[in-house]
C-alpha cells in the first residue's frame, strides 16, 4: 500500500493523476486513487474548496 500511496503522491505532484489513472488502472481504481489523493491533500492542509477547484480544472 505504501508503494501505491507514494506513486499517487508523485502523480498528484506532477498534476498527472487522471492521466496516470486512465493509463494504468481500471475506472474503479481511478476513483479510489482520487479518493486517496483527496485524503492526502486534505492531510497536507488543502481545503475541500481548493481540492474541488483543482478537480474542476481537469
Amino acid at each position: 500500500m505504501s508503494d501505491n500511496v507514494s506513486r499517487l503522491e508523485l502523480a498528484w505532484k506532477e498534476g498527472e493523476l487522471v492521466k496516470y489513472g486512465h493509463e494504468n488502472m481500471s475506472y474503479a481504481h481511478t476513483i479510489n486513487a482520487l479518493e486517496i489523493t483527496m485524503r492526502l491533500a486534505s492531510d497536507h492542509g488543502a481545503t475541500k474548496e481548493s481540492i474541488l477547484q483543482i478537480l474542476n480544472q481537469l
